[in-house]
């Protein structure tokens, strides 16, 4: 529950942040929106970090293991990305308890990335208007 708050959370402020201060910079405002998507991916591997930290924190204590005994933090934060993603190779397993956060951060990393796609949606309709085309 911590680690999908603190994943909420991180989203939450970034893009709340980013809709507010592009708000004031006078730059193009299809730069705008390029810029928002940047700062959106940056949340989500920022997100993918603190799922990372939780693996690490959980493997640590013994609550479960993942196939092949991946615990050095290059691992566990590729293994992070491909499940906060979807993606899921299947080359690393949770195996025990700790198979549910897997399914916790699946859930968590669709619903953060459909909530990018409606935030750069909003972002695209307030920003490109028939007068910026070429």
């Amino acid at each position: 529950m911590i680690l999908t708050l603190l994943s909420i959370g991180v989203h939450y402020e970034a893009l709340r942040q980013a809709s507010f201060r592009l708000m004031t910079v006078g730059i193009a405002p299809r730069l705008r929106v390029a810029i928002a998507v940047i700062v959106a991916l940056v949340a989500h591997l920022l997100e993918v970090l603190v799922f990372a930290i939780g693996w690490f924190i959980l493997l640590r204590t013994g609550v479960g293991s993942l196939s092949g005994g991946v615990t050095d933090p290059e691992g566990l934060l590729y293994f992070s990305l491909i499940t906060y993603t979807s993606l899921g190779y299947g080359d690393i397993v949770p195996l025990g308890p700790v198979r549910l956060l897997a399914g916790i951060e699946s859930l968590v990393g669709l619903v953060l990335i459909a909530w990018t796609a409606s935030f750069t949606y909003l972002e695209m309709r307030r920003y490109w208007s028939d007068q910026d085309s070429p």
